[in-house]
């Protein structure tokens, strides 16, 4: 057996750039540029044949291949998604069916209390007025400590403003 020692290995190699870049061209660029001229090849011998009939052949195959090779797939990409829609309307369903009667006793009981409030506020004005019907001779008794009231308003706001009696700007509005 002979071993190589590391200066012959490392010049009989490539180096990785220029081995990655033979390897690109092989295996990614040629095969890529074969398929184009391939499909570009189909498509000038089936496009421009002058025959109508073989157009209307080539149109059935084209829609047949369309139908199996896009429609189809696409439905069935779609199909979880169609199935996520219908469970989530399902459990919408049950949800609304769960919560209306919880929420129609929320409701009457809402209204119930609307009621028992408006027949407290009832009872609390009708309680109110009669005492106020029954002070009202007091009223008249105590209204004689009252202050009169000013003839001219602005004579008032000026007195106050002055901080002099309220007599004093009467005798001036006599003067």
């Amino acid at each position: 057996m002979e071993s190589a020692t590391p200066s012959e290995t490392s010049a009989s190699r490539e180096s990785g750039t220029a081995l990655h870049q033979r390897e690109t061209r092989w295996q990614i660029y040629l095969p890529f540029m074969l398929g184009i001229g391939i499909l570009l090849c189909i498509f000038f011998a089936l496009g421009f044949q002058p025959d109508a009939v073989w157009r209307d052949r080539v149109q059935a195959i084209g829609d047949f291949l369309y139908t199996w090779l896009c429609a189809l797939p696409i439905l069935v990409c779609l199909f979880p998604v169609y199935l996520i829609l219908v469970m989530s309307i399902y459990g919408m369903r049950k949800l609304h069916a769960g919560t209306a009667t919880p929420l129609v006793k929320v409701e009457n009981l809402a209204n119930s209390l609307a009621s028992r409030i408006e027949s407290a506020t009832d009872y609390v004005n009708e309680k109110t007025v009669s005492a106020r019907s029954q002070i009202a001779p007091l009223e008249q008794l105590f209204s004689f400590f009252d202050r009169p009231a000013p003839d001219n308003p602005t004579a008032a706001s000026d007195s106050a403003q002055s901080n002099k009696p309220l007599n004093t700007s009467n005798e001036e509005a006599s003067k």
